[in-house]
């Protein structure tokens, strides 16, 4: 999970804020139920028209994709103003 974060925080550093533009870059992470949820959000310029959400054909897109496989979550992206980004991923009854 920790390397995911990681990659969806550097797409953020490196995509969201153009030029000298400052923002923030928020991430949480929450139990319900029996599954974590990681959202990382960022109020930067948003998803551009017409980009594909979910695994793309970028690198740090693959990366993210076959994270969220490995951890057996299901991941996506949503725009609007800034981008957010959310896994969720089961937790295994042995740790129940």
């Amino acid at each position: 999970m920790a390397l995911l974060a990681a990659e969806v925080i550097s797409n953020a550093c490196k995509h969201a804020f153009p030029g000298e533009r400052r923002g923030h870059i928020t991430v949480n992470v929450r139990q319900a139920d029996r599954a974590l949820t990681l959202t990382i959000s960022d109020d930067g310029v948003g998803l551009p028209d017409g980009v594909l959400v979910g695994p793309g054909t970028g690198m740090g897109q693959r990366l993210i994709s076959n994270f969220a496989q490995q951890l057996s979550g299901t991941a996506h992206f949503s725009g609007g103003e800034g981008t957010t980004f959310e896994l969720t991923i089961p937790i295994p009854a042995s740790l129940h």
